[in-house]
C-alpha cells in the first residue's frame, strides 16, 4: 500500500493497535489486465465482461475518492484543517481529473490509429496466406492419389493455424482502443506460427 497505508492507519480512532488490521482503508486491485480478463471469462460467460465492466467502473470512482481522502489529509496537515483550506486540495484534485481525462482521450486517438493499422495488415495478410492455402489445393487436385494426401495433411494445418489467427484478429477487432495490445502478442505469435507453416509447405510442394 504504500505511503497511502501511513495516512489510512493515521486516521485511525483506537488505542489498539491490532485493531487497525480490520479498519485500515484498503485498495484492492489491478485493471492493466482487464481486457485479457474480460475476453477469457467471456469466451465462456457471455455476460461476465459486463459485470467487469460494472466492477472495473466501481474500482476507479472508490479509487478516486479514496486518494482525493488521502490528499485532503496531506494538505491538512501541511496547511491546516479549515474550510477555506480544505476547499483548495478538492478543486485542484478535480481539476487534476478533467484534464488527465483530457489527456487520455488525446492519447486513445494514437491507440485508435495504431489498433487500426495492425487490424488492415492482419486482414491483407489473411487474405494472402487464403489465397496461397487455395493454391496448394488446386495442386493437390492434379497430384498422384500418395502425393494428395500430403498435400490434404499439410492443407489441414495450414487451415487450422489460419483459423488460430483468424480468431486473434477477431479479438483484436473486439477489443477496446486501451486493451487491444494485450492480445496482441498472441496474435503475432500465431502469425509467426503461420507463416513458418506456410514456408515449410512451399518448400515441400513447390
Amino acid at each position: 500500500m504504500g505511503l497511502s497505508a501511513a495516512i489510512a492507519h493515521s486516521a485511525l480512532k483506537t488505542k489498539e493497535p491490532f485493531n487497525e488490521a480490520g479498519n485500515a482503508v484498503k485498495t484492492i486491485g489491478d485493471t492493466s489486465g482487464v481486457g485479457r480478463t474480460s475476453a477469457a471469462f467471456g469466451s465462456k460467460i457471455g455476460w461476465f465482461p459486463y459485470i467487469l465492466a460494472l466492477a472495473v467502473v466501481l474500482f476507479a470512482f472508490s479509487t478516486m475518492i479514496t486518494w482525493s481522502y488521502y490528499g485532503l489529509k496531506a494538505w491538512t496537515y501541511l496547511f491546516g484543517g479549515g474550510c477555506r483550506e480544505t476547499g483548495g486540495p478538492l478543486c485542484i484534485f478535480a481539476r487534476a481529473y478533467y484534464v488527465s481525462g483530457m489527456i487520455k482521450d488525446h492519447a486513445k486517438g494514437g491507440h485508435m490509429m495504431n489498433k487500426e493499422t495492425y487490424q488492415k495488415k492482419m486482414q491483407a495478410q489473411l487474405d494472402q496466406w487464403q489465397a496461397e492455402i487455395e493454391k496448394l489445393q488446386a495442386q493437390a487436385r492434379e497430384a498422384s492419389a500418395d502425393m494428395q494426401a500430403r498435400y490434404e495433411e499439410q492443407i489441414r494445418e495450414l487451415r487450422a493455424k489460419r483459423d488460430e489467427m483468424e480468431t486473434q484478429h477477431q479479438k483484436i477487432q473486439a477489443a477496446s482502443a486501451e486493451a487491444w495490445q494485450d492480445f496482441k502478442t498472441g496474435a503475432d505469435q500465431a502469425w509467426d506460427s503461420m507463416a513458418a507453416a506456410m514456408k515449410s509447405a512451399w518448400s515441400r510442394f513447390s
